[in-house]
């Protein structure tokens, strides 16, 4: 699921920065890169979201939408290995406790 949104994402930044002056999303593995490094470690250049192709409002928008998405489906992700592991352990103590 999050592959799909962190692609679907991509696209839509490298169709809205379609100025090839722009590092940051030159191409389709720059526009990986940059998203990878925004969504994930939060690295990124607030301006490259703000030019003037992409627009003053479309482009910081879309970005904080892709941060809410992001944080959303990785603290899912988070909630479902800790309930697994709690699972695991709640089971193997209970193991523990009917056979000693």
């Amino acid at each position: 699921c999050y592959s799909f949104i962190f692609f679907a994402f991509s696209l839509a930044f490298f169709v809205l920065a379609s100025d090839a002056s722009l590092r940051d999303f030159a191409g389709v593995i720059s526009v990986f890169t940059t998203m990878v490094r925004a969504g994930l470690s939060g690295d990124f250049d607030y301006e490259s979201f703000t030019s003037h192709t992409m627009g003053t409002d479309v482009g910081p928008i879309t970005f904080f939408i892709f941060i809410i998405f992001s944080q959303i489906i990785m603290t899912n992700l988070l909630i479902a290995i800790v309930s697994s592991e709690y699972d695991k352990a709640a089971q193997a103590g209970e193991q523990k406790w009917e056979y000693g």
